[in-house]
């Protein structure tokens, strides 16, 4: 499923590209020219601004620059220095990460003399130029205050940054050589969204009663729905019980929608998502009744269920036909709970044909 706000950010961040490529000639590259003229044009997108620098410190009159801008930051602003490389390769201006006087640095005199990255200041790996040493090499005039304040900046970035010494490339390095530059967009900003639900995972551990991360492959247990059918309402389903989105009698009464929290099937316990798919007795029973049932038309099962099989944590079917009839069995146990129907199995054969099991 396409996320479309980072789509449609991903398709505006190619303006960025156009903008930066040398080959590309257009005529509208000088409206950009003329808003940024104050901060050096293309350095301020081949900067490192995070969006609170950029909106108190970057100003321009255009409302579509703005937006190119304040996207720009979202999606290429880096927070952290990774290695060596990555440091060496910090761009000086527009750089979140170097201040003085607590906000980026912009000399132009400096930038228009070739000054742009760390490396630039740098004898070797680990000496910085002295004044007199800068002026030689780019004949360009500056006073002790100057330089120390930008190499004291920099020294503390070192210095609190753990760098190994591999080789890493910043994201605009990766950006400008990708040849399908939107797509790496879009890659980047899905990521930045995605957060582990370790949350739910501990949950699911503590109910099916195994001891770590490692007893499942969290992975294959995302993909599992997306593997054995392309049918909607199954992946969604899929998707609100890994996440615990199902909203169990037991949830529902605590936000005040129902008076009791008993179990719909059997009315004695309450209805938790463990309770509802696995450990109910009529839920358990027609989990032998299916296990017979795939065995008998199927594949022979010989192990017995758990929780973490039943509920497609652990990998148990051999085929994709009958993982894929083990889904439809947790979402029939859920559809009759929302339509408090019987649970039986002969009612479930009849609903799993709706699906087109071949």
């Amino acid at each position: 499923m396409i996320d479309l706000i980072s789509f449609n950010k991903a398709l505006k961040s190619t303006w960025v590209k156009k903008y930066l490529d040398p080959e590309n000639h257009g005529k509208w590259k000088l409206f950009f020219d003329w808003q940024l003229q104050h901060y050096g044009g293309p350095l301020v997108f081949r900067g490192n601004l995070n969006r609170h620098d950029l909106s108190k410190f970057i100003n321009t009159t255009d409302a579509f620059t703005t937006e190119i801008l304040q996207l720009w930051s979202e999606i290429s602003y880096e927070a952290n220095v990774n290695s060596t490389d990555h440091f060496l390769s910090l761009p000086l201006w527009h750089n979140s990460l170097i201040r003085i006087d607590n906000r980026p640095v912009y000399y132009k005199s400096w930038s228009c003399k070739g000054i742009q990255n760390v490396t630039d200041l740098l004898k070797d790996q680990n000496t910085f130029l002295s004044s007199q040493e800068l002026q030689e090499r780019y004949n360009v005039k500056t006073n002790y205050l100057v330089l120390h304040g930008l190499k004291s900046s920099l020294k503390s970035l070192r210095e609190r940054r753990s760098l190994d010494t591999t080789s890493s490339q910043s994201f605009l390095q990766s950006f400008l050589k990708a040849k399908k530059p939107s797509k790496a967009i879009y890659d980047r900003l899905v990521t930045i969204k995605q957060k582990t639900p370790f949350r739910s995972q501990e949950k699911w551990l503590a109910d099916c009663e195994l001891e770590s991360h490692e007893t499942i492959d969290w992975k294959s247990v995302y993909l599992l729905p997306f593997k054995c059918t392309k049918i909607t309402k199954l992946i969604i389903f899929q998707f609100k019980l890994l996440h615990r989105r199902l909203a169990t009698n037991s949830f529902l009464k605590k936000i005040g929608i129902k008076q009791s929290d008993l179990c719909t099937f059997c009315k004695t316990e309450e209805e938790s998502l463990i309770h509802l798919f696995w450990s109910c007795g009529i839920t358990s029973i027609f989990w032998q009744e299916f296990k017979q049932w795939i065995t008998t038309n199927y594949e022979n099962v010989t192990s017995n269920f758990s929780p973490a099989t039943v509920l497609g944590f652990k990998p148990f079917f051999s085929s994709k036909k009958t993982r894929l009839l083990c889904l439809i069995a947790r979402y029939f146990i859920w559809v009759c709970r929302t339509q408090e129907a019987v649970l039986r199995l002969e009612n479930f054969v009849t609903f799993q044909h709706s699906f087109d099991v071949c």
